[in-house]
């Protein structure tokens, strides 16, 4: 029963938004712009606010900082973290809001640019995430993390070749090992085997250990290699997807409970992620939960249009597998109940192709 209210409940509840935080005091002309606050009133307030902030207190922390930019218009610190705490807190439209006016008013701070990139890749608005991750490199033109970001944004958006071509312009600022690194990553992602399995091989022997083992963590991934995968959950870049793979794992291993419980927080940190609802309720029904898993389906319907991939940049076929889960969970649930599973099944293969994700009700249904 908790887990068919869970369910219900993330179909519910909207997800938080600007429109319910008025960041105008914020956004105040400022006469005389400094970054760090001054006069202990001021000292104090910003004080408790970053007690808050780091506390992961998001929706207290806002209204602290709110008050700190009317005593101090133009508190660049201030409205560094007051974007870090809207846009955790999801309010991604106000987030931007406050970092396009920190760009503007302290245009030389890399934190500032760091903190609209924040903003809009949690707002997922990846156009924007794209300009200022080019702001962020002709800043600092060595940064891995900056190149790596906007490549991840581009697999996630599907645009392979573009990809591509980011990494042939940062190939002159990064060594060579991670250049390929990265070619290993677009490679495996879109897929073409031959470039993969060259670029890997560079990739493993000379890359830099961070770029190398998020490689080999989103190769795992797209590979399922559940084990590997879960080796490198940490530098999947998102808790959510980390959480995905060891739930993968989990399964494998024969405990399903454990994927529902990993996959119920990851959930939490993405309402909205579409494959995060179909991978639990996979578990859910391997768990022997008919009903959680047929929240988890409903609630993944319920996100329409708003829903997304968190794992998208993975492979190609991300949004195919999904599909392949959810048939298969609803054929199971259908056979159950004395339905048509083979029907569902046919028709999966017709719209997702065939895949692994179908063995196991193949095998349920032959007993």
């Amino acid at each position: 029963m908790v887990n068919v209210l869970l369910g219900v409940l993330l179909m519910a509840v909207p997800s938080a938004s600007a429109e319910d935080v008025d960041v105008a005091p914020a956004l105040a002309e400022a006469k005389k712009p400094r970054w760090e606050p001054k006069g202990s009133d001021v000292q104090s307030l910003r004080g408790r606010a970053r007690t808050k902030l780091k506390g992961k207190k998001y929706d207290e922390a806002v209204p602290m900082y709110l008050e700190l930019m009317g005593l101090q218009p133009g508190c660049g610190v201030c409205l560094s973290e007051l974007t870090v705490a809207l846009a955790n807190a999801g309010h991604h439209d106000g987030a931007q809001a406050v970092a396009q006016h920190l760009t503007e008013l302290f245009p030389a701070m890399m934190d500032s640019w760091s903190r609209k990139l924040l903003a809009a890749t949690e707002a997922r608005d990846f156009e924007t995430a794209l300009v200022t991750l080019k702001e962020l490199q002709s800043r600092s033109e060595k940064s891995w993390t900056h190149r790596w970001n906007e490549v991840d944004i581009l697999l996630t958006l599907g645009r392979y070749d573009e990809a591509g071509k980011a990494i042939d312009e940062a190939a002159e600022h990064l060594e060579e090992g991670d250049v390929a690194c990265y070619r290993a990553r677009v490679a495996v992602a879109k897929p073409d085997e031959e470039a993969a399995k060259e670029a890997w091989a560079s990739c493993e022997t000379d890359g830099s250990e961070g770029i190398r083992d998020r490689v080999e963590g989103w190769r795992a991934v797209a590979l399922r290699d559940w084990k590997t995968a879960a080796l490198h959950a940490a530098q999947l870049d998102d808790a959510a997807a980390g959480d995905l793979a060891v739930a993968y794992l989990r399964m494998e291993e024969d405990k399903p409970e454990s994927a529902v419980n990993l996959l119920n927080a990851a959930v939490g940190h993405h309402p909205k992620g579409r494959d995060l609802h179909v991978v639990r309720a996979l578990a859910e029904y391997r768990a022997g939960n008919a009903e959680g898993a047929k929240a988890a389906l409903e609630a993944q319907a319920g996100l329409g249009e708003s829903g997304y991939w968190v794992l998208a940049a993975a492979h190609s076929d991300w949004a195919q597998r999904m599909g392949r889960h959810v048939a298969a969970v609803e054929a199971a649930l259908a056979a159950d109940g004395g339905g048509d599973a083979a029907a569902i099944l046919d028709k999966a293969v017709a719209d997702h192709g065939e895949g692994p994700e179908l063995a196991w009700i193949r095998e349920k249904l032959a007993e």
